[in-house]
């Protein structure tokens, strides 16, 4: 933080990663759709006039494109936070049966597990969270290898996003992480942070 407002530049960016490191694979300068239309706003900022409005995830779209296009070859698709509502980019990815993992909201319409006794029939992800409280269905695991140890509560489910049936040979599952530390809540009672 600068503490003050100044210009800057926003990319979305492809990454390629393997067991033996990652690197920038493509790029794409973002420009908020105020500023994709303001001629003097983008001379200040020196953006390019060739850059048009697109959204974070059409931009992942346009990138993953030319990546399958040129032919290489991976596994799966991981996104943050920002991509994971966006319908256009799951869409894309299943016509091309691409696995993906992707970080979802707790109000993401889900419907399961299988015998889940739920109302309505397409409950939210959080719903499953507290379902798994609910059945102790956690398993503790490490966040991974490192210096500092961290460990977290897992849970897995198989679920159907509404509208969106799983391509052949695929299905969505919803994993929920918890953390295993305590924090203390108003009026005595305990909950995870």
């Amino acid at each position: 933080m600068t503490g003050d407002v100044r210009n800057c530049q926003t990319m979305v960016m492809l990454t390629y990663g393997t067991a033996a490191g990652h690197t920038f694979y493509d790029r794409r300068l973002y420009l908020p759709a105020g500023w994709a239309g303001d001629v003097e706003r983008r001379r200040d900022a020196g953006a390019p006039e060739e850059i048009t409005f697109a959204t974070k995830p059409g931009l992942g779209i346009g990138m993953l494109r030319g990546a399958i296009s040129r032919g290489l070859p991976f596994a799966w698709v991981a996104a943050d936070a920002d991509y994971r509502k966006d319908p256009a980019l799951r869409a894309f990815l299943h016509e091309r049966a691409l696995p993906y993992v992707l970080g979802v909201p707790v109000t993401l319409p889900v419907a399961g597990p299988p015998g889940k006794p739920y109302q309505p029939a397409v409950a939210q992800a959080g719903d499953l969270l507290h379902y798994a409280i609910m059945r102790d269905q956690w398993e503790r695991r490490s966040q991974g290898k490192g210096s500092k140890q961290r460990y977290y509560d897992w849970a897995w489910f198989d679920v159907v996003l509404p509208g969106q049936e799983p391509a052949d040979g695929f299905a969505h599952h919803l994993l929920i992480r918890r953390s295993t530390r305590k924090k203390q809540l108003a009026g005595g009672r305990v909950d995870f942070e």
